[in-house]
């Protein structure tokens, strides 16, 4: 017996595939799409959507191994062999340097520990109480995730007066997503009774649990700065006498439960840290990889895009069909997939292509691109009504449309990846045609392509 979800998986491919063909079925009405490709395409958009209505799980964020570290290093020195023999000129002195001390620098013992936090939440006084504690470590405070400072940090102790915002939480999650090992402090304490305490230490651990990650411990509660204390003294005389008296911070918790910590995870934070750095290390070296190797796409998508333009132009009788042009596509994502060391087989780059088709139907960016260049084509009246030259252009345009997204995907995917990333590259081509809208590339690139297309149009008539 088919189960639940396996009868809605043939459900919703029913509805895809009915919809495709009634939607070919008025197209080829219209001679506009070969009807069997919009079914294919549609099939592919709808597989893309389903799979994307999937639940995704989302990995714990733990502590880099030194093994990880490692091989991150190796990762590192070979693509600093790519980057002196695609771009010579780029300095790679400064990040060689930190890889010969490599060895001394796992060694170190002098950590160093960041306080941050919410405003007003005790993070300068327990710095300085922490600094006397603990005087073999270095303490700084910090204001914002962002501080580069926070790069060769090796515990983060965050300071909270109260409950989290909204705001605080996405701090703390890109602080997790950065790979900091994070200590959550609840100061200020001794300004909640004793139920509101539990029920906001309750809330943080909550919080903790969100994140996914062993990378955050659990909440502490202390109190850096006591409120002083009203003390009743009875006189002689029979009267009573108050006065206020300063309290002792109360941070003997947290400084036990880092003390703990430390003993047991020095090393490790050594090398979380130095993998931090590594990737931040890796991150200018594609900056560098990617800044020639954009120089060297550009003129691969403009062959592609005048191939497929040229294709579409003199063979107007298969209008605006994706499938043709994915053939064309294909070679192209090759060729951008080899430049950028993303390798792809045959198959896989056949099918990525018909499905960046799919996705421009999804999207509705054929139907917007077709609708802004028929616009500019009509200031022309004798190129607009030549044969497939609205074809050409449009289809020209898709394939740069690809092109460029495709460049800005393998400018920051894993390059390890074989497989696209779907919903990050949709959002590349929604990012990509929304660029071209805003700075005219569309009207340029019309005019362009209908001025190639020209000659042919002069000859026919």
């Amino acid at each position: 017996m088919v189960n639940l979800l396996g009868r809605k998986r043939i459900l919703w491919a029913g509805i895809v595939l009915g919809s495709a063909w009634w939607f070919s079925d008025r197209l080829d009405a219209l001679n506009i799409f070969n009807g069997w490709s919009v079914v294919a395409l549609g099939s592919v958009g709808g597989w893309l959507w389903w799979r994307r209505r999937q639940p995704v799980a989302i990995k714990p964020i733990s502590l880099v191994s030194s093994a990880q570290v490692k091989a991150q290093v190796a990762l590192l020195e070979a693509e600093l062999e790519q980057l002196a023999h695609e771009n010579p000129s780029f300095d790679v002195a400064a990040i060689q340097t930190v890889i010969a001390e490599i060895p001394v620098y796992t060694q170190r013992q002098t950590l160093k520990i960041a306080l941050l936090g919410g405003k007003q939440s005790g993070k300068t006084s327990l710095l300085s109480l922490l600094s006397v504690q603990f005087a073999q470590y270095r303490f700084i405070e910090i204001a914002t995730p962002s501080d580069k400072r926070l790069l060769d940090v090796d515990l983060v102790l965050w300071t909270a007066a109260g409950d989290l915002t909204a705001s605080q939480q996405s701090e703390l999650i890109e602080l997790v997503q950065a790979r900091h090992r994070i200590v959550l402090v609840f100061n200020k304490q001794d300004r909640y009774v004793p139920e509101e305490r539990i029920e906001i230490l309750d809330q943080l651990r909550q919080h903790v649990a969100s994140f996914n990650s062993d990378l955050v411990a659990q909440p502490v509660a202390i109190s850096t700065q006591p409120n002083p204390m009203t003390v009743r003294r009875h006189q002689s005389d029979g009267t009573v006498e108050e006065t206020l008296e300063p309290q002792a911070p109360e941070i003997r918790q947290l400084t036990t439960d880092i003390e703990k910590l430390l003993a047991r995870e020095s090393t490790a934070l050594v090398w979380n840290t130095l993998s931090r750095q590594i990737t931040q290390f890796r991150q200018q070296v594609r900056q560098g990889l990617n800044a020639v190797r954009r120089d060297q796409a550009l003129p691969i998508i403009e062959q592609y895009q005048c191939l497929v333009g040229v294709a579409a132009f003199a063979n107007p009788v298969a209008t605006l069909d994706l499938l043709a042009a994915a053939t064309i596509n294909t070679q192209m994502l090759a060729d951008l997939g080899n430049l950028y060391h993303h390798k792809f087989s045959a198959n896989q780059a056949e099918v990525a292509a018909k499905s960046m088709g799919a996705l421009l139907i999804k999207l509705g960016l054929v139907e917007l691109s077709s609708q802004a260049i028929a616009t500019v084509l009509k200031t022309n009246a004798v190129t607009y009504a030549a044969g497939g030259l609205l074809q050409g252009v449009t289809a020209a345009y898709w394939t740069r449309l690809v092109g460029i997204s495709l460049i800005d995907y393998f400018e920051v995917a894993d390059p390890e990846q074989t497989e696209i990333n779907w919903t990050q590259f949709g959002q590349q081509l929604q990012a990509v045609f929304q660029k071209t809208q805003a700075a005219g590339l569309l009207n340029r690139l019309a005019v362009q392509m209908s001025s190639r297309f020209e000659g042919a149009v002069v000859t026919e008539r």
